[in-house]
């Protein structure tokens, strides 16, 4: 039987198991949420442009706003945040390589070739998930469907 390797021999298998997850989180958690984020944004919207229950000025209120700003609001904060937690996470597997915290085995170990190839995929995807979340959120509150 192969010897562990290094990086396996510090960390118990549950601190293993987390750290891919968090890995694949800082790789598709933006991309996943922007997904998310078209689908509620701009597939709800349509919902406001009902004429029941209309409060002041004919327009539908929930908690004092109209209905289309509270669901793009809500459709967009909520994947937001995620997209810009997962943008954090992989800042953070980012600069730890950075650190030279796996550098003295970069090369050895192709795994850990891959995980650094990762992060810096998933950082590229967060940024643009980030920017088509806010982008798409403040063109779900520009642009009226209910004309």
């Amino acid at each position: 039987m192969p010897a562990p390797r290094s990086s396996q021999r510090r960390l118990p298998a549950g601190a293993r198991r987390l750290g891919a997850g968090l890995m694949w989180f800082a790789v598709l958690g933006g991309i996943t949420a922007w997904a998310i984020h078209l689908v509620l944004a701009w597939g709800t919207v349509e919902l406001a442009c009902t004429r029941a229950e209309t409060g002041p000025g004919g327009e539908v209120t929930v908690l004092g706003m109209s209905l289309r700003g509270f669901v793009a609001a809500v459709a967009t904060a909520i994947p937001l945040a995620v997209a810009i937690a997962s943008l954090i996470a992989s800042w953070r597997f980012r600069s730890r390589q950075l650190a030279g915290e796996h550098r003295e085995t970069a090369g050895d170990e192709p795994r850990l070739d891959r995980a650094v190839l990762m992060v810096q995929l998933g950082l590229g995807l967060n940024v643009f998930s980030v920017l088509m979340i806010a982008f798409g959120g403040l063109a779900v509150l520009w642009f009226s469907p209910c004309t």
